[in-house]
């Protein structure tokens, strides 16, 4: 597994009763099962991912600990039996979709676990309103992309403007501060001069990666 799906794993305790939505190959909980988490459901709403995260389950001889199910995000699946949900390899709408459609069967989810491939901003406020609080934040750089995995924990909490846009502070992130930087920057230059809400909000990305900056 690369490094994007090794930050997935180290959000979830061995305690925790995970469904992984989404599973595509399965490769989570599997590396999970392994570890020594002992209650997971690896559902996704492509009949054929879910065969071959089948296929993988079986040929690791975990069909007994990984319980697989075809699912349109929550639809047909009993949360009450788990505590914890991993949702990666989305685009943002679609994962907050997937966690406004029943918020009832939110009520015993104690952990969310998410790595969105947009729209971060919209998940960290959107996930904040649901009742969680973000607790921590892993940056991982696969390639050509940097990957944010998001720890959020059932409480109330107000996210300021600056975790929202950028995530928490942490001084290991320069590169990637820097990175966005350079990626406002550009993109400020490219903005035509009459969409002026774009705009200052593309001057409040760069004042808050600044400070962040500066306090490394």
């Amino acid at each position: 597994m690369d490094d994007r799906l090794n930050s997935l794993i180290d959000f979830i305790d061995i305690s925790d009763k995970v469904i992984d939505i989404g599973t595509d190959h399965a490769y989570v909980p599997i590396a999970l099962a392994k570890r020594g988490n002992t209650k997971l459901l690896a559902t996704d709403v492509h009949e054929n991912a879910l065969n071959i995260a089948i296929s993988n389950i079986k040929y690791n001889g975990l069909e007994n600990v990984i319980l697989t199910k075809l699912s349109d995000g929550l639809d047909n699946i009993d949360t009450s039996l788990y505590d914890t949900l991993v949702i990666a390899g989305m685009g943002g709408k679609t994962i907050i979709n997937i966690l406004n459609k029943d918020r009832l069967k939110l009520e015993c989810i104690n952990k969310l676990v998410i790595e969105s491939n947009d729209s971060l901003p919209i998940v960290r406020e959107s996930i904040t309103n649901l009742g969680y609080k973000l607790k921590r934040e892993k940056v991982t750089h696969v390639g050509n992309h940097y990957y944010v995995t998001m720890e959020f924990l059932k409480g109330k909490s107000i996210l300021s403007e600056e975790v929202k846009l950028l995530g928490i502070f942490n001084k290991s992130n320069r590169e990637y501060y820097e990175y966005l930087l350079n990626y406002y920057n550009d993109l400020l230059s490219k903005v035509p001069s009459n969409l002026t809400d774009r705009i200052s909000e593309i001057n409040l990305n760069i004042k808050y990666l600044n400070e962040y900056i500066n306090n490394i």
